[in-house]
């Protein structure tokens, strides 16, 4: 019998609605799934619109993540996040408050 956890995913971020197969990216990270509820973002690297915050939110609540962690340079930072000693955290109950309530 086998199981499978799938414990990485890659997020694109497209200025199309609808992108084909090859269309490009303007912004990419990794995830590595902590539980099924927390996750770490890697990697992220390009231009990040508003309007990709806001699909990237929806992407958190679709699949009910609670808690995002990253651990970025001392001259980058994760948006939305807060930072928290080394690592900055995004609490995505917060940002439904902020942001949807």
């Amino acid at each position: 019998m086998l199981r499978l956890d799938p414990v990485t995913s890659i997020i694109r971020f497209y200025d199309t609605e609808t992108p084909g197969d090859f269309e490009e990216y303007v912004a990419v990270c990794n995830v590595y799934w902590e539980s099924k509820d927390t996750i770490w973002i890697h990697g992220f690297h390009g231009t990040v619109t508003r309007k990709h915050l806001r699909a990237l939110l929806r992407f958190f609540i679709d699949y009910k993540i609670k808690t995002v962690k990253a651990k970025r340079s001392p001259f980058r930072s994760l948006p939305l996040s807060r930072k928290e000693g080394e690592m900055h955290v995004i609490d995505v109950d917060e940002l439904i408050k902020r942001f949807i309530s």
